[in-house]
């Protein structure tokens, strides 16, 4: 065990479900440190700090395909054309109802000149359903094609408010039929082309406002960027009410728990059965109102704040904590209490604003 000690501390608990935020759309991070470990272009979150209410049920949707992916296959007949299918698609998160293309799309798509090759994207606009091709730079003097996107034999951007399903890959020549065989759904390496709702896998991070994916979405639209992102929820953060200041604290945390990620760890939401990761003691308490410490005291759960240095407010120890006790905590002179104890559970990070 390890000790951290320091002289200045806040004191915050929720006064509310939070305020309801519906179809926000969420912003991608470069790179995101959650508990110790950064992860890169995994993160999306809102643009302000948010805290989300996980007993709320953070409602959290892909653009993307639903159902089965779409089958596209070759307009027998017609030179340079394909079939589009009826599909499903989500264009938000504003409905939990799938949108519906009921009627087959016929879409042309490019050939290079003889000697070259090139990419055409396949991809529905979310907002008219509307199918779209969009031709890649062709290569010149080969018939191989690369899995770059925006490159010369490689796969196209697609807008920002397309869904993209699939591709052809079509060596050049004559006007000719598409073969299915020159359809494709995915690149080389296997990596799909078809863009969903449900996949990839995500864990929402309460904590942080925002959720992260089990690995990096596709940057297949314009301005290298992924899918879009939305999120419904309640935010806390809006409303939390200050019990009152530190003036001194001690913190005993097991150096391999303290940085764990921030998962459904807000009070009053955390499970409370299993070992505290963390204990400490604030040794003098300033009240800031009575009625926001009678607040605290009845939930029996508050969301700490631990400077290690007073003088810097950019970097400080945050997590949620059970505060036993504190209900018939004595009162040194009137609004300030001393020695109260606390034990932490979930996470609780060393954190930088």
């Amino acid at each position: 065990m390890s000790r951290i000690t320091g002289r200045r501390g806040e004191v915050w608990a929720t006064t509310q479900a939070g305020l309801p935020i519906s179809n926000q759309q969420l912003t991608i991070a470069a790179s995101k440190i959650i508990g110790g470990t950064t992860y890169t272009n995994r993160f999306y979150g809102t643009t302000t700090r948010t805290v989300w209410n996980p007993r709320k049920y953070p409602s959290v949707r892909l653009v993307g395909i639903a159902g089965d992916n779409p089958a596209i296959v070759p307009n027998t007949g017609v030179s340079n054309n394909v079939i589009v299918p009826p599909l499903k698609y989500f264009r938000d998160n504003s409905s939990t109802v799938p949108i519906s293309v009921t009627s087959p799309q016929t879409l042309a798509v490019t050939r290079a000149p003889s000697g070259d090759s090139q990419w055409t994207m396949i991809s529905i606009n979310k907002n008219t359903g509307t199918a779209m091709a969009t031709a890649g730079i062709a290569i010149t003097g080969t018939n191989t094609f690369n899995d770059t996107f925006g490159a010369a034999g490689g796969p196209a951007y697609i807008p920002a408010d397309n869904i993209l399903i699939g591709a052809t890959k079509l060596v050049g020549g004559a006007a000719a039929v598409v073969t299915q065989a020159e359809i494709t759904q995915q690149l080389s390496n296997g990596t799909p082309l078809v863009e969903r709702y449900d996949i990839p896998s995500y864990d929402t991070i309460p904590l942080e406002g925002g959720v992260l994916f089990q690995k990096a979405l596709l940057a297949c639209h314009t301005s290298n960027t992924t899918a879009q992102v939305f999120a419904s929820y309640y935010d806390l953060y809006s409303q939390v009410t200050k019990l009152g200041d530190v003036d001194g604290w001690d913190l005993t945390k097991d150096q391999s728990t303290v940085e764990l990620e921030a998962m459904n760890d807000l009070s009053p939401l955390v499970d409370f059965s299993g070992a505290g990761k963390f204990s400490g003691k604030f040794s003098r308490f300033y009240v800031q109102d009575d009625t926001a410490w009678k607040l605290g005291v009845t939930v029996g759960v508050a969301y700490i704040r631990l400077y290690p240095d007073s003088d810097d407010s950019t970097r400080y120890w945050e997590g949620v904590a059970l505060i036993p006790g504190w209900s018939t905590a004595a009162s040194i002179t009137a609004g300030i209490k001393e020695n109260l104890s606390f034990i932490g559970y979930g996470a609780f990070e060393l954190r930088g604003i």
